[in-house]
């Protein structure tokens, strides 16, 4: 049985705010599937298309520079992507990045834990945590649906001070925790490589969850 932390602790203590995708879980496989299933000519292996991803290149720039496709064939690619991407049988593919499990494990006791992801349907994020048997290590799930930024989601969801820290793998976290003043910290385990997570600034960058200790 999971040990939760009374409210009137947790309100005393720091917070966690956690990145989901490529932070907590790896989506990689379901991307690139998806990739691969919108555009069927794609010669790209798994490891070539992350390569690629790795270095910052948007969508665009794989679909334009790799597939020569047109703007209108990107805005086609693009609507189908958002509306496919999240659907429950592919996110069932999603698996816990090494050491995912037993850092939420051992930092829920610790201290109060908010997960902060850009996903687009809040009702399958939390279904999917849940799944992953998470549920119970969270205060909030906090969800942006494509409308907001993840400081501005925060920002109007919980409480937070520079005593907090953010965790994300992608240079949109590490700037939204500045902007909150939290300390941010970039893990190598998602899409972006060691020297762009760098690029940002971040207080720390480790290769993944499972290497973070509670600041003294």
């Amino acid at each position: 049985m999971r040990r939760r932390l009374s409210s009137k602790k947790k309100n005393r203590m720091a917070r966690l705010f956690l990145d989901f995708d490529g932070t907590l879980i790896d989506p990689r496989p379901r991307l690139y599937s998806l990739f691969q299933e919108l555009a069927p000519e794609s010669q790209l292996s798994f490891d070539e298309y992350w390569r690629i991803k790795r270095g910052r290149a948007t969508q665009r720039d794989v679909l334009r520079g790799y597939l020569n496709y047109s703007d209108a064939q990107i805005a086609v690619f693009n609507t189908a992507w958002m509306q496919k991407i999240e659907e429950p049988e592919r996110l069932s593919g999603d698996k816990p990045l090494p050491g995912a499990a037993d850092f939420l494990a051992r930092m829920s006791k610790k201290m109060p834990l908010y997960l902060v992801t850009a996903r687009q349907n809040p009702a399958r994020a939390r279904q999917q945590v849940d799944g992953l048997g998470w549920g119970g290590y969270f205060t909030s799930l906090l969800v942006t649906a494509q409308k907001a930024g993840k400081d501005e989601v925060i920002r109007l969801n919980a409480e937070f001070s520079p005593r907090d820290t953010l965790i994300g793998d992608t240079g949109e976290d590490i700037v939204a925790g500045k902007k909150l003043g939290l300390r941010t910290v970039a893990v190598c385990s998602g899409i972006l490589s060691r020297d762009i997570l760098a690029e940002y600034k971040p207080d720390m960058i480790i290769d993944s969850v499972a290497a973070f200790e509670v600041p003294e």
